[in-house]
């Protein structure tokens, strides 16, 4: 049961980022929300895919292999990966700083910030699966309610109080540690103790080195290159060749819905996996056209609605209706995307999934060095090369894959 009520807490600390990013774009304005923007989806970007690698291998290893894991190597694997991932964050907005805008930014505090947040968001992701993995108490989902709830007040606050997006990036990244910082410690208080045998041991590094091999993280991690990857190379593409900063800004807030239409439903999966687990053979028929009616309904209510809510960003945001289109028809497709290749994976059709992925990074790249070539981008422009590359790729899934679909 606890393991449920922390499944739950980890998507409502999602929902507390949706509304705060939302609150930040409102309060910031969109020019300035454009610079906090680009350097948070970079971070964020980045830090995904080592977080989300080292989560799931790490985490699955000490399921399958409860004797030999050593939760100290884990941990060190999950430091030093976050510190590469902060340093490599540093050197990308060096070598790529966001547009030039009216804002006086202080570089030294934000490259801090850029650090702090790279590793913050590792050590999140990855210190989760670790819970998971382990028997949980009430007092982690406590501390995931905080890690949430906190975030969400203090960064609101310091962004109304000081208005400057160097100390909104620390203050997210002090709060994104809350929930590690305590999974941390019940880790070491009640594992560490276990991984002493008082037998000689390799060296820390070596130790490090064989988790990392034995654990298929390198696997998963490439697995994961032609998504969030590719999306970040656009991004700068995009910032480099856009009218303003505030196009910037214009496409990060709309992602939003696009991640709000993908991202949400498809933590329903495991559920809706085990509940159609029982119906044989129609399973995948069954949890396609779930997937396909949600990924179709959703949007459409997003569109419908929102004379009520869009205003509610800020006035600069109310007449960018094309936008919200355009996110929210990625976020349908992107929703299939997801469902069907899940599909595809439990058919054992690997290389149909890897084919769909690189003709997806082909057409998105392409799209966008060809419009950036031409200068002057709006986010419409990247939003219509990133809905062509999903088109893309669901076709190729569809008709590569498509009688395995529908069986």
């Amino acid at each position: 049961m606890i393991k449920e009520i922390c499944a739950i807490t980890v998507l409502a600390n999602k929902l507390c980022m949706f509304v705060l990013l939302f609150s930040l774009a409102r309060i910031l304005g969109v020019e300035l929300y454009g610079v906090f923007s680009y350097h948070y989806a970079i971070v964020t970007g980045i830090a995904t895919v080592v977080g989300e690698c080292l989560s799931v291998a790490l985490s699955r290893y000490a399921v399958l292999n409860p004797e030999e894991v050593n939760y100290k190597t884990s941990l060190g694997l999950m430091s030093w990966g976050g510190i590469i991932v902060g340093a490599l964050c540093v050197i990308v907005f060096l070598l790529f700083p966001a547009p030039a805008s009216s804002y006086e930014m202080n570089p030294g505090y934000l490259l801090i910030g850029a650090f702090f947040l790279g590793f913050a968001c590792v050590c999140n992701l990855t210190i989760t699966g670790l819970m998971f993995s382990l028997n949980t108490s009430g007092k982690w989902a406590a501390a995931l309610a905080a890690h949430g709830l906190l975030g969400l007040l203090l960064v609101v606050s310091i962004a109304k109080i000081a208005g400057q997006i160097e100390g909104v990036i620390l203050t997210l990244a002090i709060c994104t540690l809350i929930a590690p910082a305590y999974g941390f410690f019940t880790i070491k208080k009640n594992q560490f103790s276990r991984d002493d045998k008082g037998e000689r041991e390799p060296s820390f590094f070596r130790q490090m080195a064989v988790l990392l091999s034995r654990s298929g993280a390198p696997t998963i991690a490439g697995s994961m290159l032609l998504g969030a990857p590719v999306h970040i190379v656009c991004l700068m593409i995009f910032a480099n060749s856009s009218l303003n900063v505030s196009e910037i800004g214009y496409f990060n807030l709309f992602f939003l819905f696009y991640i709000l239409v993908t991202v949400l439903p498809s933590s329903l999966t495991s559920y809706a996996i085990v509940k159609l687990a029982g119906r044989g053979s129609s399973a995948s028929k069954l949890y396609l056209m779930l997937g396909l009616s949600i990924s179709v309904c959703l949007p459409v209510f997003l569109v419908l609605s929102q004379s009520y809510w869009l205003c509610l960003l800020g006035s600069s945001f109310c007449s960018k209706n094309d936008l919200l289109a355009y996110a929210v028809l990625a976020g349908g497709i992107g929703l299939t995307t997801t469902i069907v290749t899940q599909i595809l994976h439990s058919k054992n059709m690997t290389r149909v999934v890897f084919l769909g992925s690189c003709v997806y990074a082909f057409v998105y790249l392409s799209l966008t060095v060809v419009a950036g070539l031409k200068g002057d981008m709006l986010a419409a422009d990247l939003f219509r090369s990133f809905v062509l590359a999903l088109a893309a790729q669901i076709a190729v899934l569809a008709v590569l894959g498509g009688r395995k679909l529908v069986r």
